[in-house]
């Protein structure tokens, strides 16, 4: 890693320690998402429509006053199948220098699928805790930073403003 990223990263953690506990770092307030995805190959041959694309998209709003709010959508599609699958939670965020803990307070999911009916489904979501090691670096394809955020696997997933 860039030692000029290691050390904007330590003076951050020395600035937010003992202070965010409760409330969100002023850079980190708003909305921040990732997304990925691809086109779709299928064409029905009878109508020539195209089926849905493959994508997935997350997306975290963090507020001033320490709750967070977390959507993600998944959507796969083959031949003329598709399934979409949508999560959303909500509760409080916790900041320690640069762990951030997010607690959900309440969670749901929603799945569909065109093709098989027992995936058609609305029901509470999981609530539990997600930690993660929080750090800001420049956009390298961009204006602004992006929030980098580190699973305890080491998995390291890149969200930007929109």
């Amino acid at each position: 890693m860039n030692p000029k990223i290691l050390a904007f990263a330590a003076v951050l953690a020395v600035a937010f320690a003992g202070v965010c506990h409760g409330a969100v770092p002023e850079p980190l307030v708003g909305d921040w998402t990732t997304s990925s995805g691809s086109g779709t190959s299928y064409a029905d041959p009878s109508t020539g429509q195209h089926g849905p694309p493959n994508s997935r998209q997350f997306a975290y709003r963090f507020n001033r006053d320490g709750t967070f709010e977390h959507a993600a959508l998944l959507q796969s599609s083959l031949y003329n199948c598709a399934m979409a699958f949508f999560g959303y939670e909500s509760g409080t965020v916790v900041f320690d220098g640069l762990n951030l803990k997010v607690v959900p307070q309440v969670a749901t999911i929603r799945s569909t699928d065109t093709c098989v009916a027992e995936n058609n489904y609305e029901r509470s979501g999981d609530t539990s805790v997600s930690e993660f090691v929080w750090r800001l670096e420049p956009d390298p394809y961009g204006d602004g930073q992006v929030l980098v955020l580190t699973w305890p696997n080491g998995f390291e997933e890149i969200f930007r403003r929109p």
